[in-house]
């Protein structure tokens, strides 16, 4: 039996008054969800802590059943979905050009525009390059650009220290610096090849290896550190924000300090880009006719690499996910899932079928990998986030009649197995709520949920929404719906079981393990 999750992002809402105080979900013609509901268990999902509002990579990685501790940050999620060799000896943000106005009475810069609007390729980047290596307090600060005015800010500790603020490009020595062998890309499997694990066979664990079984440990990049704050304000009409260490994150004295030096050297470093930015002739052409200048570089989401349990590892499960993101590719690369490009979600949803029924000749295989058997397929779409985002609350309802449309092709396989008396385990459900109402841009409400599958039942609800839903059997954690997919589908460990020295969640098979042998 297979697995198949469609994740509807940012699905559940809050009630409007242009909707006649329903939510988008009560007020869509949605048919084809309605009757899954009815012919499924369902109820409503805790992303993580109700009032909670979460982004959409921390829902899934919760979501797939891994712990808070164990996340690396979003800077990392998406510098591995721009396909970046990570280094161990690195932290990786988010950063943003933006057009900021320093004012001498505050001595603050203010936030007149978080992302520079009208502004072609050719001028962004070369803006980029003039702040990329550039090397300050012992710290290297090169600039990975992913697409419009969005980059990654990659952090690296140089050997040698120097305490000056350098504000040219380094040549020579940045260069060598970039080559270092903690380089963790030989760490992570090609996208194109899906690998069958095979547990460590020896007893004994190297400090590293110990350290990265054990969820989130830090023993990884004591030389630098990623709990620091944000620069970018977020919201609108806010300053920069001077970037400090988080204390609640850190657990050591050493920590505080390296995470205390990268903040005063980033800070240094913002600031620094500021007076270059101001420079040069392409913001100062935009100031004369009046346009946003790109001024300043707003940052966000530190992280560092830490090496987590595959997927597969963690759930015995060959899991593949059907998504239209860097971010999603990000996150297979980081658990070692396979990763497939797909927009529309029709299309989606029938390449979903596709894997599981073992169909792949039609399949334009971007993964080279034609003998993969996927029984974990996670299919997501983007596209009710986006709807809830334009604060328009018929445009999530249009967007919703339009998924649920494209859903019919689900209903019609479920037929045919229920015919066929072949059932897979089919989920719905979201991984936030979106409110196309009011400021916030993802808020902390449950979200709705329905399983259908062999022996899982039914309950008494008739709609798929979130008030009709709160009726429902379920009252569950995003992190329980692992558990409930190794249950449903008679993969579940029994409690209690240690096979060779591993708490497993799933019945492991046999050559996964290490076998007891005579000594010779």
């Amino acid at each position: 039996m297979k697995a198949i999750v469609i994740l509807l992002d940012g699905v559940a809402d809050r009630p409007s008054n242009d909707l006649g105080g329903k939510t988008p979900l009560q007020y869509a013609n949605i048919p084809n969800l309605d009757k899954f509901a009815k012919n499924s268990l369902t109820g409503l999902m805790c992303p993580q802590k109700i009032g909670v509002p979460l982004g959409t990579e921390v829902a899934h990685f919760l979501l797939w059943g891994y712990e808070i501790n164990q996340f690396p940050g979003r800077g990392v999620i998406e510098a591995l979905g721009e396909d970046l060799d990570l280094k161990t000896d690195s932290i990786y943000l988010r950063a943003t050009l933006g057009h900021v106005e320093y004012t001498e009475e505050e001595n603050g810069y203010m936030v007149l525009d978080r992302r520079t609007k009208d502004i072609n390729n050719q001028e962004i980047s070369e803006l980029l390059k003039s702040i990329s290596n550039i090397e300050i307090d012992g710290y290297l600060f090169k600039i990975h650009h992913m697409q419009g005015i969005h980059s990654i800010l990659e952090i690296s500790k140089l050997n040698n220290t120097n305490n000056k603020t350098n504000k040219s490009n380094k040549t020579n020595k940045s260069n060598k610096s970039n080559k270092s062998n903690n380089n963790i890309n030989n760490n992570i499997p090609n996208l194109d090849k899906f690998d069958e694990y095979k547990s460590n066979l020896t007893l004994e664990l190297t400090y590293d290896e110990f350290c990265s079984l054990k969820n989130g440990l830090n023993c990884e990049n004591n030389v630098i550190s990623s709990k620091i704050s944000d620069s970018d304000p977020f919201y609108r009409n806010r300053h920069v924000i001077k970037v400090k260490p988080v204390i609640e994150l850190i657990e050591t004295f050493e920590e505080y300090q390296n995470a205390l030096n990268v903040s005063k050297a980033l800070n240094k470093y913002l600031i620094a880009c500021n007076d270059i930015l101001e420079s040069k002739k392409i913001n100062m052409e935009r100031k004369s006719t009046n346009k946003s200048l790109a001024n300043f570089l707003l940052t966000k989401w530190a992280g560092s690499y830490k090496k987590i349990p595959s997927f597969k590892e963690k759930w015995g499960l060959n899991g593949v996910i059907i998504a239209n993101s860097s971010l999603f590719k990000g996150l297979a690369r980081l658990l070692r899932m396979d990763y497939y490009d797909e927009k529309d979600f029709k299309k989606a949803l029938k390449l979903g079928l596709k894997f599981k029924n073992n169909n792949y000749d039609s399949i334009h295989n971007n993964n080279n990998n034609n003998n993969s058997n996927y029984d974990f397929i996670h299919i997501h779409t983007k596209e009710p986030d986006e709807a809830g985002h334009t604060k328009n609350p018929f445009n999530k309802v249009n967007v919703l009649e339009k998924l649920d449309n494209d859903l019919k092709i689900i209903m019609d396989e479920i037929n045919q197995e229920t015919e066929n008396n072949n059932k897979n385990l089919y989920i719905i459900t979201g991984d936030h709520a979106t409110p196309s109402t009011g400021n916030l841009i993802h808020s902390g409400e449950l979200v709705p949920i329905a399983i259908y599958g062999n022996s899982v039942g039914s309950d008494n609800t008739n709609a798929f929404n979130e008030i009709e839903l709160s009726k429902g059997y379920y009252r569950i954690n995003s992190n329980d719906i692992m558990n409930l997919i190794l249950n449903y589908t008679d993969k579940a460990l029994l409690y209690g079981l240690r096979p060779n020295g591993e708490l497993k969640k799933y019945i492991p098979k046999d050559y996964e393990l290490e076998f007891l042998k005579k000594e010779k």
